[in-house]
């Protein structure tokens, strides 16, 4: 192979390695994941026209976010809260670009069957299960336009213009990293479980707005995610970024120091060996004679 060739393959493979290393060390890329819940049974059918309105002008708002200021990735749920809480659309926010509110709005409506009851335990641990990540690198945030009403199948039904605190099972731990926004509950059933959030120390991350504060307050889409490290975390980081630089630099000094000691070792050999001896020429060839 000529020798300019392989310097330059040398080269680019060395690039290749040094761009692997750091690529290898390097964190997750941050990302938004965001729930919707959506009430959908009875006891909110009041409510349920201007919570359907928030939710679709805040998709409306996501939808027209520029591709970048996700980082091209995260996750977007849409929950139907009812008797089966499930999910209406899931994707991402190029995937909600391309779909028209009234799609899910529609089936929305048409979970007619579902209404007489609602498992609030059961819609949270679906968001839940959609929002897993590390919070590090993950930024998570449920928006659930509910009265906070449990009233699941075969449960004790709740008593009528009665507040019920959360049930026992609400799954509270899985909410430490959630930002959780419910609006349009009632005042009496927000007093009956502040109580608990001041218990379960979520009284900052998990708001609750009553029907007259709602009416008033515009959602926001979610900020762009960031990476959320301790100073020692950011620096340990930073620590093994360089190390990985300098051992893929070791790597790429080693093959450019091989290609230039092997001509010049090749060289001193030669000079070592000194000049070939010219050949002696063979003995004359004399061609055969045909009769």
């Amino acid at each position: 192979m000529p020798y300019p060739i392989l310097i330059i393959l040398s080269v680019w493979l060395s690039l290749g390695l040094l761009g692997g290393h750091v690529h290898a060390q390097a964190a997750p890329k941050v990302q938004n994941k965001v729930a919707i819940i959506i009430d959908g049974s009875g006891s909110y059918k009041d409510r349920q026209t201007q919570a359907v309105a928030q939710a679709v002008a805040l998709l409306e708002q996501m939808s027209q976010t520029r591709l970048r200021r996700w980082e091209q990735g995260g996750e977007i749920i849409l929950i139907s809260l009812d008797a089966m809480p499930d999910v209406l659309f899931r994707g991402s926010l190029k995937d909600l670009k391309a779909i028209r509110p009234d799609v899910w709005v529609a089936r929305f409506k048409a979970r007619s069957d579902y209404l007489r009851h609602t498992d609030l335990v059961a819609a949270f641990e679906l968001a839940l299960r959609h929002l897993e990540g590390d919070p590090r690198y993950v930024s998570k945030y449920l928006f659930a336009f509910t009265d906070l009403i449990h009233d699941p199948v075969g449960g004790p039904a709740p008593k009528k213009g009665k507040a019920t605190p959360p049930p026992a099972e609400f799954p509270f731990a899985g909410l430490a990293e959630v930002a959780v926004t419910v609006m349009w509950c009632p005042y009496p059933q927000k007093q009956a479980w502040l109580p608990v959030l001041r218990e379960q120390g979520l009284t900052e991350s998990f708001r609750i707005y009553t029907p007259s504060e709602s009416g008033t307050i515009t959602l926001q889409e979610p900020p762009k995610p960031k990476l959320k490290l301790s100073e020692g975390e950011q620096e340990a980081q930073r620590a093994q970024i360089l190390s990985g630089f300098q051992t893929a630099l070791r790597s790429i000094g080693l093959v450019l120091l091989a290609i230039l000691i092997l001509p010049a070792l090749a060289w001193l050999w030669g000079r070592w060996r000194g000049p070939r001896p010219p050949r002696r020429p063979g003995p004359p060839v004399t061609p055969p004679r045909y009769r």
